[in-house]
């Protein structure tokens, strides 16, 4: 089960990149103006390349406790219900038909190395297209907060802006020497 804090993260760093967003059932996001061509894409993903990203199905799996080695991958086949025929058949038809990436959202893979390649290489091979790591969304969505704006539309975003405001999370700073 996941909660759905994991699940407004990933909904609230998309729509700040532009997506439309549909929760339900199904996790789909779509851009209307592409910002930039799609292009070959790092598994991993970045923030700097989700504008190369027209539409997606999400799967999202926080367990932040866990490091997602091939074993875990092994031993929770849910995670692949995203890629499964059934699911893509609705994204398919939810898109109208036109391609759409497959990504995968959880808390971390391991460090580069030979099971950093294993999960990599087992993702694919399920048809995950790409993953995006929490590390990566949160440290977007705090650096996008202002510490002196009401975010009276989600309670998520007005409790990072809290932390900000009284310092308990400061903004990415730039590191000279």
């Amino acid at each position: 089960m996941n909660s759905n804090v994991n699940r407004e993260l990933t909904r609230i760093y998309f729509e700040l990149h532009g997506f439309l967003t549909q929760l339900n059932e199904h996790f789909f996001v779509f851009r209307p103006k592409p910002a930039k061509a799609d292009s070959r894409l790092d598994f991993i993903l970045c923030s700097a390349d989700i504008p190369a990203i027209e539409r997606a199905t999400i799967n999202v799996k926080g367990w932040h406790t866990d490091k997602f080695f091939p074993s875990r991958f092994s031993r929770s086949p849910e995670i692949f219900d995203f890629v499964q025929p059934e699911a893509l058949a609705v994204a398919g038809k939810f898109f109208g038909g036109g391609d759409f990436k497959k990504i995968l959202v959880l808390s971390s893979i391991p460090a580069p190395g030979e099971m950093r390649g294993k999960s990599i290489e087992l993702l694919s091979s399920k048809g995950v297209d790409h993953i995006i790591e929490f590390a990566t969304m949160l440290n977007y969505i705090i650096g996008k907060v202002k510490s002196n704006q009401n975010y009276v539309n989600s309670d998520l975003l007005q409790l990072l802006r809290l932390l900000k405001r009284y310092q308990f999370i400061k903004d990415s700073q730039l590191d000279l020497f």
